[in-house]
This record gives C-alpha cells, sequence and structure tokens, in this order.
C-alpha cells in the first residue's frame, strides 16, 4: 500500500470520512479532529479540480468539531474557508449562501474580545487539569498543533480576533443587502464608542437577525456576552463615575443582576 497510488489514496479517504462520520456522531471530537488533519493530508494529494466538493464536506464538518470543542476562534476561521467555496458554488442556493454569511460574522462577533493564541483552549490541551495546561501551552507540541491548524485554514499571520475581524472590514463581507441588520451590529460591536447606543440597539439588532436566520440562535449568548463586555469597556472610557444601578439597566439585555 502506497500513497502514490491514486485509487489507495482515494480508498484511505474513504475510509476516514466514515471514520469522522462516526466520531461526530459519537461527539468523540478530538478523534473528529485528529482525524479531519488526516482527511486534509489525503485532500492535498488529490487533483485540484477534483476536491472542491470534498473541501466543502471538510470545512463543514471542521466548523462543527471546532464549535463543540468550543474553540471559536478557529470556528470562524473555518467558515470564512466554506463560504470561499460556496460563493461560487452552483449546487447552493443564494439563501443557504446568505445564511453562510450571516453565520460567519455572527461567529466572529461571538469570539471572545481578547481570543487570540495564547490564550484559548488548545484541542489538544483542554481536557488536562487546569494546573497544567500553563506549561504545556507554552510547549513545541502546541505551537505545531497551531502551526498545522492554521495551515488547513489558510491562516496568514498568527490566528487572533482581530485579525479575522479586519479581514471581514477590509472585505466588507459584513455587507449583506438583504439583512442590513447584520452589517448595524457589526459596526456597533466593533467601532461604537457610545454604551448607551450599544446597550439600547444591540439587543434589538441580535433580535431581528434572529428572526430573519432562526437557526443561527445558538451564537445569541456569546454575542450577548460581547455586547456586555464592550458596554463596560466603553463605560470605563466615556465617565469619570457611573452608578452602579444605571450600569444594571444597559445590561438588563445579560441577565438579571439582582
Amino acid at each position: 500500500m502506497t500513497l502514490k497510488d491514486e485509487e489507495c489514496t482515494e480508498k484511505l479517504l474513504e475510509v476516514r470520512q466514515i471514520q469522522l462520520e462516526y466520531s461526530l456522531k459519537m461527539e468523540e471530537w478530538t478523534d473528529a479532529f485528529r482525524t479531519s488533519e488526516i482527511i486534509f493530508y489525503l485532500i492535498n494529494r488529490r487533483e485540484k479540480h477534483s476536491t472542491k466538493q470534498i473541501l466543502e464536506s471538510f470545512f463543514t464538518n471542521l466548523a462543527e468539531i471546532f464549535w463543540k470543542s468550543e474553540n471559536h476562534l478557529f470556528h470562524s476561521y473555518t467558515l470564512q474557508n466554506l463560504l470561499k467555496i460556496v460563493r461560487t458554488s452552483n449546487t447552493r442556493t443564494a439563501e443557504e449562501k446568505l445564511n453562510l454569511a450571516c453565520q460567519l460574522i455572527l461567529s466572529s462577533l461571538s469570539v471572545p474580545l481578547n481570543n487570540k493564541v495564547s490564550n484559548f483552549h488548545r484541542l489538544s490541551t483542554a481536557y488536562q487539569p487546569k494546573d497544567m495546561q500553563e506549561n504545556i501551552e507554552n510547549s513545541a507540541q502546541v505551537r505545531q498543533e497551531i502551526l498545522n491548524v492554521s495551515q488547513m485554514l489558510q491562516i496568514q499571520g498568527i490566528p487572533a480576533r482581530n485579525s479575522l475581524i479586519n479581514q471581514i472590514n477590509l472585505k466588507n463581507q459584513f455587507v449583506l443587502p438583504t439583512c442590513p441588520a447584520v452589517a448595524s451590529l457589526f459596526k456597533l460591536i466593533e467601532f461604537e464608542s457610545s454604551p448607551f447606543a450599544i446597550a439600547k440597539q444591540g439587543p434589538a439588532l441580535l433580535k431581528t437577525i434572529i428572526e430573519a436566520f432562526p437557526k443561527l440562535d445558538s451564537y445569541v449568548p456569546l454575542i450577548k456576552r460581547t455586547l456586555a463586555i464592550r458596554i463596560l469597556q466603553k463605560s470605563k472610557a466615556f465617565y469619570t463615575t457611573i452608578k452602579f444601578d444605571s450600569l444594571i439597566k444597559q445590561l438588563a439585555f445579560y441577565g438579571d443582576w439582582k
């Protein structure tokens, strides 16, 4: 058996895809990720013209793996790759493409505001005791893992929320003509300086978006957290002093503080 044999590569790819399918069904996310790494290697051995459909399936599964593993940063990067493929697809409807574009924006806004390589949960270390994670995260193994994932997701530079947001902003990917609320929410979270505006408009815009795209409601708690942190950040710069009752009113959408 040799990978130089195209038929052998195809058979191995089929086997690994079945393995991935069962890993996803059993919610064995670490095993699913490791299998995805092998699938990516095998895909790259195929002829480029025959990889588009299998890459679409690959990134769809990988996005689920990262989401279930709470690796929200890589989840968003994966959706970005998936959107590049789907946009030129003849088998996807305009509605499906719009849903995916909206999902990319919401997922990016869901990434914690300080999320970067040095402080998000690693796939291989997330299940280690907390007192061991700090030492493990500085290891060569973890650095190599980040490099491998970055290569899979075609990430240039260091994976970070700011880099992802800048890419979306430069390409105007947040501008969806049929859902202006998405663009408004993106601008509100990323560029608005008034905590009053964020508190007033944010929850309403999020509600409008989810009414239009109900399947994306899983992002709501994370985006509410982002809105709450933005309000706290902007309040710090906006006020010299603030009454706690006033702050509670601005954060009312985030839960009962009493």
